[in-house]
């Protein structure tokens, strides 16, 4: 509004208002209006080309994460596979006698257990604690090589030592 109109209203405008008027009247004056008609629509071209570069950088980090989380997690399982069959193999050789059955095959479920005992001390007879005189049985100490076998692939391998053992004397009604 210009001044020279405020001139004619001043007797209905009060005071304040009068000088706020002026006061915006100056203001524009010394500061034109920017031209804010044309208003922005949309993402800048270098606006969306830093959003997918963080976007795909997150993405990768994350997918890098988890592919990482999946390779331990089936390192964990097998390793877990490898103890499980260990422990099962370990029962079963705890109940064979090398010195009987000093080789041989069995399968436990999906896997093929191969042993291979061979004598590590010679075998000799044992000795009646209470008598000191020879006992009934024949004894030796052996190391079992185990193999473990899935599908004709190696899992795991150890090597154990066994007393194994063989009756040579049958007792006598004087023994007891």
């Amino acid at each position: 509004m210009a001044i020279c109109n405020l001139a004619r209203f001043a007797p209905f405008l009060s005071s304040q208002l009068i000088i706020k008027m002026k006061l915006q009247n100056l203001y524009s004056t010394r500061y034109p209006k920017k031209n804010f008609e044309k208003k922005q629509q949309g993402f800048t071209l270098l606006e969306a080309i830093v959003a997918l570069v963080l976007l795909s950088t997150v993405g990768l980090s994350l997918l890098s994460w988890l592919n990482s989380n999946l390779i331990s997690l089936q390192r964990v399982q097998a390793a877990e596979q490898r103890s499980t069959v260990t422990r099962n193999a370990l029962e079963f050789i705890d109940a064979l006698n090398p010195m009987l059955q000093p080789q041989g095959q069995q399968t436990l479920g999906n896997y093929q257990l191969t042993w291979q005992a061979e004598l590590v001390t010679d075998a000799r007879d044992n000795i009646d604690s209470y008598y000191g005189t020879a006992g009934f049985y024949k004894v030796g100490l052996y190391a079992i090589h185990v193999e473990i076998y899935q599908q004709k692939q190696l899992i795991t391998h150890f090597t154990v030592r066994q007393v194994g053992f063989e009756q040579v004397r049958k007792p006598s009604l004087g023994d007891f």
